[in-house]
């Protein structure tokens, strides 16, 4: 195992939430003070660190290298895994770096971190003077690269470590905010001849809220309730609901808690196998994965939501925009703009509907909030907007692309695309407090951001660690 992996190794041991990075900071701040790295940390949990130039690069500009330290906790159904306590197990598999499917990986943006490590620790390296940027909270709201303070950084160029293909090179990314609707809930009490059923569904795939929402691989809180306006036509209350756990994935699975009347159990089950065929046929690659199913449970708390109130919520849910809205002009098969419902739950008597905004441009972005605004509106909801971040828009004349191109083909990477990614990266806080940057994102080939899928290609990494320290050695300019 190289230097890369062994630092991702010993990151990976240690608890990394989002808005919960203080032992991960604190390991940072340690490690380089141990190796006599010049190195700050900030009260917003960011780490900077400053590596002077090698002999002969003095008089060359600085360049930055730029990761998160915080990742994505999402696990499987049935998985017992504690992310404020517990590390990461993680398998190699010949080639490939994945959790087998129980939890999320952490590589998005562990392998960055583990990147700039190495780097710092290899005094080996010709380079000109490096300065790096770990920021917290990327995943939620990007915390640490807003608060961060730009004023101390010395270079002209900026090397973002969170991609995800070694064929592509990132120069532009999207921007976006969160739109929170939500509805204080009137109880009622039902009566004796209604019972309690768990309908849920599953076997879809989730992913990244923004580079997997074109694949086509369906938001299992928007077919559940696809479902339940299917059966709107049998008499029940709705008793809870748990559509996705994280704003920023789409949902692969969700469920709810009906009070059914229990005369019409006969007519849901042959419901369902209605809905399931019409599934079955509208995901044909997911055939036999996704499946809705109806248990009978036992539970406490019997008071429902009103049917009122149901019926508003169903219909804002039915029309709200969600998926790909709008399709890039520039380049091909990239999306604009987008929306993910990414969280639908009950907490404190309230029902709170989370949906995350992806766009390339403001003018996208403020369209599809006033969409959702006009809809809380027409169904009696309110909303809360937060969460803005910048977009980082493409620059034409970049010496850095050009420098990445050029150590790419020499390093025999073919069919290089520069690219804008439909995702947020932390490249467009950086430029909007410092416009004179010249950045670009790279990274080595993973899979499944966000998903407890999540995996990365050894191979790749190791390219991609080549690849960076060339980049530095001829960082020249």
């Amino acid at each position: 195992m190289n230097e890369i992996l062994n630092n991702f190794d010993k990151i990976s041991k240690i608890p990394r939430k989002s808005h919960s990075e203080e032992k991960i900071r604190d390991y940072m701040y340690d490690w380089a003070k141990e190796r006599g790295i010049y190195v700050e940390k900030d009260d917003y949990r960011n780490i900077f660190m400053r590596k002077s130039a090698s002999k002969g690069y003095e008089n060359y500009p600085a360049i930055a290298l730029q990761a998160h330290t915080d990742m994505v906790c999402e696990k499987a159904d049935g998985v017992v895994h504690n992310f404020a306590e517990d590390a990461i197990k993680y398998y190699i598999d010949g080639d490939i770096v994945s959790t087998r499917g129980t939890t999320t990986l952490g590589g998005d943006n562990g392998l960055g971190v583990s990147a700039i490590m190495a780097i710092f620790e290899d005094n080996t390296l010709e380079h000109p003077e490096i300065e790096a940027i770990l920021t917290s909270s990327e995943e939620e709201d990007f915390y640490g690269a807003e608060n961060f303070d730009v004023s101390k950084l010395n270079c002209k160029y900026l090397i973002n470590l969170d991609h995800c293909n070694e064929n592509e090179i990132l120069c532009a990314s999207a921007g976006g905010v969160v739109f929170t609707a939500y509805k204080n809930i009137d109880f009622v009490d039902v009566g004796e001849m209604y019972v309690p059923y768990e309908i849920k569904i599953s076997g879809l795939k989730g992913g990244h809220s923004g580079e997997d929402i074109h694949r086509g691989r369906g938001n299992s809180s928007i077919l559940l309730f696809r479902f339940l306006n299917y059966i709107s036509d049998l008499d029940f209350y709705l008793n809870s609901v748990k559509g996705g756990s994280y704003r920023l994935a789409i949902p692969r699975d969700s469920k709810v808690v009906v009070m059914l009347n229990k005369d019409q159990y006969s007519t849901l089950l042959e419901k369902l196998n209605e809905f399931n065929i019409l599934i079955s046929e509208e995901f044909q690659k997911y055939k036999g994965k996704i499946k809705i199913e109806v248990d009978s449970i036992e539970i406490e708390d019997k008071k429902c939501m009103s049917k009122e109130i149901f019926s508003n919520i169903l219909d804002y849910i039915l029309v709200s925009p969600v998926d790909v809205q709008i399709m890039s002009n520039v380049f091909e098969n990239m999306v604009d703009c987008s929306c993910n419902l990414g969280e639908i739950y009950i907490e404190d008597s309230k029902i709170i509907l989370i949906s995350d905004i992806r766009a390339s441009f403001n003018s996208q972005k403020e369209f599809i909030l006033e969409k959702l605004k006009k809809l809380t509106k027409a169904f009696g909801l309110e909303y809360e907007v937060w969460g803005d971040y910048f977009n980082w828009k493409f620059k034409s004349d970049s010496k850095l692309r050009e420098l990445v191109k050029k150590v790419y083909a020499e390093k025999g990477i073919e069919n290089v695309k520069e690219l804008s990614v439909h995702a947020g990266l932390e490249c467009g806080f950086f430029i909007n407090k410092k416009p004179e940057l010249d950045v670009v994102s790279i990274g080595p080939n993973s899979w499944n951001f966000h998903s407890p899928k999540e995996a990365f290609s050894i191979k790749s990494t190791n390219t991609f660690y080549n690849c960076l320290v060339e980049i530095l050695k001829q960082a020249k300019f």
